[in-house]
């Protein structure tokens, strides 16, 4: 105050950013990790990067209460994992019984079954919501980029191997040949890059991360995804790998878009490998 003039705030406690003792100011809340996805974000606005609504003050409630958020998500994602993988099991049990491996068979089924799926996928992310997990750096991110053509060929190479191998020692039973059709790549190999890579590397991986660290939320999403194939049971100790490789395209790239794409060439490949000529007439 200048000379003169009455100090109308004398006797008044001091305000949120005064400190009568000196020092930093008090009571102004600087930049915190988001409890959603971790990143630095103002606990009194939404946050910028998940649009979590602003934070009451830290306690132990409110860690209770951010507990049983993370398990309550766990708890629809393993629900939606078992309304896919029950039709899913008894599709494959017709399969196994009617050993008809003409595909224009079994379109109808697949379709009704892949549709299920992706509706069913769609409403767990509508109750789940947005899934985040922290971005690594960009040169990470480009790194991991530029390697996944690489680790894409090798996996590949290992799933001919694989099931070469498998051929020789084991009496595999005929399964459904693949079929060089727009409407078999879309079944095949568009639905699953998008819905598989939605629940197993967004939903699934983002909310098993927040349980039990990032990598084991890898491992685990995989050994789901491999499961979810139990149509075809020797080929899941493949499927388990080639989860590994799309989990951690996902971490490693920070989203979900390298991981969607490897799975659709992934898959248009074996189609392709399967049909032999059939592109070709």
């Amino acid at each position: 105050m200048e000379p003169g003039y009455p100090n109308s705030f004398e006797g008044l406690p001091p305000g949120p950013s005064e400190n009568p003792t000196g020092g930093e100011p008090q009571g102004v809340a600087g930049p915190s990790p988001c409890q959603r996805c971790g990143l630095p974000s103002d606990p009194a606005l939404p946050c910028p990067h998940c649009l979590l609504p602003p934070r009451i003050p830290f306690s132990g409630l409110t860690l209770l209460a951010r507990e049983e958020n993370h398990y309550q998500i766990f708890k629809w994602i393993i629900a939606g994992y078992v309304l896919q993988l029950v039709p899913a099991m008894v599709l494959g049990w017709f399969m196994v019984k009617e050993k008809n491996p003409d595909p224009d068979h079994w379109q109808f089924p697949i379709l009704i079954l892949e549709i299920w799926d992706f509706l069913l996928v769609l409403g767990i992310w509508g109750i789940v919501g947005r899934v985040i997990l922290k971005k690594p750096s960009k040169g990470v991110r480009w790194t991991v980029w530029l390697v996944s053509p690489l680790l894409l060929a090798a996996v590949l190479v290992l799933n001919i191997a694989y099931h070469m191998a498998l051929r020789e020692f084991v009496e595999l039973p005929e399964e459904i040949k693949q079929n060089w059709t727009l409407l078999w790549i879309a079944l095949a190999a568009v639905q699953p890059a998008l819905v598989e890579e939605l629940f197993f590397r967004y939903l699934a991986l983002g909310a098993f991360s927040r349980i039990m660290g990032i990598h084991a939320a890898v491992w685990i999403s995989s050994v789901l995804f491999s499961l979810a194939h139990i149509y075809s049971p020797l080929s899941m100790p493949y499927l388990f790998l080639a989860g590994l490789m799309l989990g951690y395209l996902r971490v490693g790239s920070g989203g979900l878009l390298l991981p969607m794409v490897a799975h659709f060439l992934h898959n248009l490949f074996v189609i392709w490998y399967e049909a032999g000529p059939q592109w070709m007439n």
